[in-house]
């Protein structure tokens, strides 16, 4: 059991970021709060779990405003970024299972008696078939 880690699991914890990433050429204890990041569900405490967080190890600055300058080959550009609500503890929604009641009647079944009907995964998803007039998404 090297640094803590259960041997027989990929990913100790289970927040969906591999031991080896969580071990490997980054400090064993990222954000300094005393937990390891093998048993760390926000490696860099920046409220957003490990799982969806785009970068674990990069903890980015809250602010009300951003600008972006992107400049282009003539190809359509994608931008990927993370939006965290202000109340960060809806963030441990993801991944969590909850029971539905037994029920064979209305659109949501349970048939299977199965303990793991509903599945929550909350994200945000914006797409843009074409590139906006800035004036149009200037406020």
């Amino acid at each position: 059991m090297q640094n803590g880690l259960n041997p027989l699991s990929a990913d100790s914890n289970s927040d969906g970021l591999p031991d080896y990433y969580e071990v490997t050429n980054v400090s064993l204890d990222f954000d300094g709060d005393n937990v390891a990041n093998a048993w760390d569900f926000d490696n860099d405490a920046d409220g957003v779990n490990d799982a969806v967080d785009l970068s674990p190890f990069a903890k980015s600055n809250l602010d009300n405003y951003f600008q972006f300058n992107i400049s282009t080959n003539g190809q359509t550009p994608y931008v990927t970024f993370q939006v965290r609500p202000n109340q960060t503890e809806y963030l441990r929604l993801l991944n969590k299972y909850w029971d539905w009641v037994a029920d064979d009647k209305g659109t949501m079944k349970d048939l299977d008696k199965s303990a793991e009907d509903l599945h929550l995964v909350p994200m945000l998803n914006i797409t843009a078939n074409v590139t906006p007039n800035q004036a149009d998404v200037i406020e």
